[in-house]
């Protein structure tokens, strides 16, 4: 069927692009053909694979597994046999039109393997040993000692605290499916950076087992039977050398600051602490140490007009993710599939993204207007949401800018929840009832906050009247 139509064969003139929808099915057909290869050459046994089981004669034969593109064959240490095997490959590249990349490939042997390199030449493949990893599990390594399976439960433990974090900051406690509109790398840096400041696993437990580490000076020296069993682990990160003093004794370097109290070391280092070794008062601290390990970034973020300002969380999180340019505007929504006509709903003349939704829409600009008027206040809108938020935070001065602090999150909410309006119950609210609405908003929240003393929102309105700006903002 071409069109509606039925059509005769024709034939293919390019191949399946990367992350076309039909190449995983394809694909899976194609190393059906290897697998069928493989089974019927063991079959007339050319090769032979391993029994599976306690019957070595009625077990399970075993000569390949397959996994996407990583496979693994089983053949004994025999010449014969890698010819036939090397035969196979041939053959499979031959009718697949797939080549078979020996350069990544590695021959294991089992046990003891006289010749091995002039077996691997066969291939023309490397020679691996044992023990090794395949598809992120080891083989070769007893399965009973607790070094190997630590590093696999520690990943697996890993993705599913941070699966479960995901899965919670953007779906809360629902089962729905919920997009997750901003990367984890993003999320978890630090929130004057950009992000939400939830910490990586992996760099968390870094930085407390150093803790530890720190900790295991003061293990070591205050139980008796401890000291050799905190002494490898010690021995790894300090080196004591011996003074010029060589009437020096142990009790030299303890002190006791009152009587009754536990004595305490008293040494002299022979360089400065880092910074993340020490804190203020002089002791370890995980959270520098973490912040050591992360690294330093340069990433510039308006994130105090974002959560130093007292407005619900809620909302706060909704600014920070438009910020990023992430809210689910028609441009995000084509990215994860959708076919959409892409104009604003609001205005139906322009491209639907979060700056022109939120900013420089007809409808949401002459909503800022009308509130800016009621402010006293011309505004030179910039072309970012970012570039909107530096400018505006504490424009008036940090103990005077309260109240303005909370009127761009107060008008992005109101747009955005215009937009759904507009999206899901086919309605609209004239430009007046969006001001109605805006303020009365703005006035809920102050009186939350605490930041306003009026009990009525119309005396409220008329005290937001600001009369001097300053000459260095965006106004």
């Amino acid at each position: 069927m071409v069109n509606g139509s039925p059509s005769g064969f024709f034939g293919s003139s390019r191949g399946l692009r990367q992350g076309d929808t039909l190449s995983p099915l394809l694909f899976l057909l194609v190393m059906e053909v290897l697998g069928q290869l493989l089974r019927r050459t063991e079959e007339v046994g050319l090769i032979r694979g391993f029994k599976a089981g306690s019957a070595t004669v009625s077990g399970l034969s075993i000569s390949h597994l397959l996994f996407t593109d990583d496979t693994i064959v089983f053949c004994d240490a025999d010449r014969d046999q890698l010819l036939h095997l090397r035969m196979v490959l041939a053959c499979f590249e031959a009718v697949t039109g797939l080549g078979v990349n020996m350069g990544k490939s590695e021959l294991v042997p089992v046990g003891e393997v006289s010749s091995v390199d002039q077996l691997a030449e066969i291939l023309y493949c490397r020679v691996g040993v044992l023990p090794m990893s395949y598809l992120g599990m080891p083989l070769g390594s007893s399965f009973k000692a607790s070094s190997m399976w630590n590093p696999i439960l520690e990943k697996i433990e890993r993705l599913s605290i941070e699966k479960l974090q995901r899965k919670f900051l953007w779906g809360g406690l629902g089962d729905g499916f919920k997009y997750h509109l901003v990367g984890w790398n993003t999320v978890c840096r630090p929130i004057a950076n950009g992000g939400l400041g939830i910490r990586r696993v992996v760099m968390t437990n870094r930085a407390l087992l150093g803790k530890w580490l720190c900790r295991g000076v003061l293990m070591v020296v205050g139980f008796g039977k401890g000291i050799m069993l905190g002494r490898d682990l010690f021995s790894q990160h300090i080196e004591l050398i011996p003074g010029q003093d060589k009437s020096a004794s142990l009790a030299s370097v303890l002190s006791r600051l009152d009587e009754g109290v536990q004595r305490v070391w008293n040494f002299s280092f022979i360089r400065d602490f880092n910074d993340w070794e020490m804190d203020e008062h002089g002791r370890f601290g995980s959270k520098s140490f973490y912040q050591a390990l992360i690294g330093q970034s340069n990433i510039h973020f308006p994130w105090k007009a974002i959560w130093r300002v007292k407005a619900p969380r809620r909302v706060a999180f909704f600014v920070w993710t438009a910020a990023w340019g992430k809210i689910l505007t028609c441009d995000n929504l084509m990215r994860r599939g959708y076919s959409l006509a892409g104009w604003c709903c609001m205005c139906r003349k322009e491209w639907e993204i979060g700056d022109h939704l939120l900013l420089h829409c007809v409808q949401a600009s002459d909503l800022w207007s009308a509130v800016l008027r009621s402010f006293g206040v011309c505004w030179v809108f910039p072309n970012s949401i970012k570039d909107l938020l530096y400018g505006w935070f504490n424009s008036f001065g940090k103990h005077e800018s309260e109240i303005w602090n909370l009127v761009p999150l107060c008008l992005l909410w109101i747009v955005w929840r215009e937009h759904n309006h507009h999206i899901f119950d086919d309605m609209e609210h004239s430009p007046s009832k969006l001001v109605e609405l805006f303020f009365g908003l703005l006035f809920d929240w102050a009186r939350v906050g605490g930041l306003t003393p009026m009990n009525s929102l119309a005396d409220f309105v008329a005290s937001l009247c600001f009369t001097c700006i300053p000459s260095t903002g965006s106004l």
